[in-house]
């Protein structure tokens, strides 16, 4: 008789449990489509000019989203779909101080908007790895991010390993942490010892993403410069170095 009863109690839920998924998922309603066209726009150039910085971080907040009203319709949809997605930004240009005309003000600004956009974790580009910035003068500016996080931890968590990542998803905060657009912050003269002990400071204060460089040609790899006129080389022997100790 017990049978009976688990059978006939499991007959039940499975009839049923159709129906719950059904009610609750948005995408019953209207399934997304990649065929509306967004609205077009055109690009401005990035001013020089300090007095039009503001101007221009409101323009690129405007088309950042370049959606239809039908499109931003479907996202119910789409966030039931990746409601368990981990979001990451894997770029965002722009800590505080970062030498770029960012504010915290703007840095706030930017934040928001990826907080209302359900992004999970943003990585932080601490440098541009300009000449100007030397080991020293970004260490500071690591350690000042690390403060203005810590100052604010209702808002930001910095994350230093995976399942941080998951930790910050959880408690609702924004998780955060670094990245060096290039290797040149760690040695200017690619000196793989100097390089690979600044690595770990770098680490220690909270690094998790460096590029081995960007546009220019380095002591670590060689960049937009030479791929334009065909002598490009790939990754040289100091950025292999950095890149075994990054993996280690």
């Amino acid at each position: 008789m017990m049978t009976k009863n688990v059978f006939f109690h499991a007959a039940i839920l499975i009839f049923l449990l159709p129906a719950i998924a059904s009610a609750a998922d948005p995408c019953t309603k209207s399934e997304p489509s990649a065929m509306i066209v967004s609205p077009q726009f055109e690009m401005r150039p990035r001013p020089t000019e300090e007095q039009y910085f503001d101007e221009y971080v409101q323009f690129l907040v405007e088309v950042a989203n370049p959606r239809s009203e039908a499109q931003m319709q479907q996202d119910d949809c789409i966030k039931y779909r990746f409601r368990d997605t981990m979001i990451v930004d894997s770029l965002a240009v722009g800590a505080p101080g970062f030498p770029a005309g960012f504010s915290s003000e703007m840095y706030e600004v930017g934040t928001a908007h990826s907080v209302e956009h359900q992004y999970n974790v943003a990585s932080w580009t601490v440098t541009n790895a300009n000449a100007e910035d030397t080991p020293d003068v970004v260490f500071k500016r690591l350690e000042d991010t690390n403060k203005y996080w810590a100052e604010r931890s209702d808002k930001y968590m910095q994350v230093r390993t995976v399942d941080d990542f998951y930790k910050a998803k959880k408690s609702g905060k924004l998780g955060v942490f670094h990245n060096y657009q290039g290797m040149m912050p760690l040695s200017q003269s690619g000196d793989e010892k100097e390089a690979i002990s600044n690595l770990h400071k770098a680490y220690d204060l909270g690094v998790r993403q460096i590029m081995a460089t960007y546009n220019v040609d380095t002591p670590y790899a060689d960049g937009g410069v030479s791929n334009s006129d065909g002598t490009d080389q790939g990754v040289h022997e100091a950025g292999f170095a950095v890149i075994r100790e990054m993996n280690r």
